[in-house]
């Protein structure tokens, strides 16, 4: 008995990070749903979805995109398109939209509804919406902090999804 927790408190609980990393061609999208406003995506994002994709061992690299994507018609369209992008290879789509809830204590309340598309040829689509809470200090904030604010977490559920659909096409 002393033999097995010997053991078992010397076993590490953190996972190895991935020897090879994996290209992960990704496009980011937010809108206001209040002004129906397609707005550029914050730097501070991208970077905390590559911070967070990097710590799984995935390389965001970004697709441009001509029209822009909401431009595009459905999601099952973009879907597509994004496909034909990447020709097939695992591809994400993170379409994201910020609202303001309400006012709790002099502090701002809004949600960022986040829906992860994970595409490839190889196990077909994977998709999930996320609701993101969060908090903000000023009234002045708008869309773009609410997302900046919850970036790094929706990095960290971005890359379980993307690691469940690779183990779905295994």
């Amino acid at each position: 008995m002393v033999l097995v927790l010997a053991i078992l408190g010397c076993m590490s609980t953190k996972v190895p990070a991935p020897t090879e990393s994996t290209s992960v061609p990704t496009v980011i999208t937010l809108a206001s749903p209040e002004s129906g406003a397609r707005l550029a995506t914050p730097k501070e994002v991208v970077e905390s979805l590559r911070a967070g994709f990097a710590e799984r061992g995935l390389v965001l690299s970004a697709i441009g995109t001509q029209p822009p994507q909401s431009e595009l018609g459905t999601r099952h369209h973009r879907t597509e398109w994004l496909l034909q992008q990447t020709s097939g290879s695992l591809a994400v789509m993170i379409e994201t939209e910020a609202r303001q809830r309400s006012q709790l204590g002099g502090r701002f309340q809004w949600e960022v509804v986040a829906t992860v598309t994970i595409v490839s040829d190889e196990a077909g689509v994977l998709e999930e919406q996320l609701r993101l809470p969060t908090t903000l200090p000023h009234i002045h904030q708008n869309e773009s902090d609410a997302l900046i604010a919850i970036g790094a977490r929706l990095a960290e559920k971005a890359t379980v999804l993307i690691e469940r659909h690779q183990r779905s096409s295994q």
